[in-house]
């Protein structure tokens, strides 16, 4: 799945605008981007701050933080991340 991201709270990993390409979650760590159901009952494209029992602590770049959630509530990892879909992008974890 690819959507477009809007806003500046992940500045400096995904620019306001930028093309994000999503794949189905096989494993959640902290230090991932993904896309979330927070505890609002909206959905963002953030990092995974935390894993504890199962749960996963959402947050932005800037260091602010969604709550926490369950492992159903993480709908889709972040595997690139671009300006123009045409463009591939940028492998975001190319360390697998």
């Amino acid at each position: 799945v690819q959507l477009r991201g809007s806003g500046s709270s992940m500045a400096g990993r995904i620019d306001d605008g930028a093309h994000v390409t999503l794949a189905p979650v096989e494993q959640v760590r902290p230090g991932d981007m993904v896309l979330a159901r927070v505890p609002s009952g909206k959905h963002f494209v953030h990092l995974v701050r935390e894993a504890a029992g199962g749960r996963f602590l959402i947050g932005n770049a800037l260091g602010e933080t969604d709550g926490w959630v369950e492992r159903s509530d993480i709908l889709g990892t972040v595997v690139r991340v671009g300006h123009d879909p045409a463009f591939p992008g940028l492998t975001v974890r190319d360390d697998e």
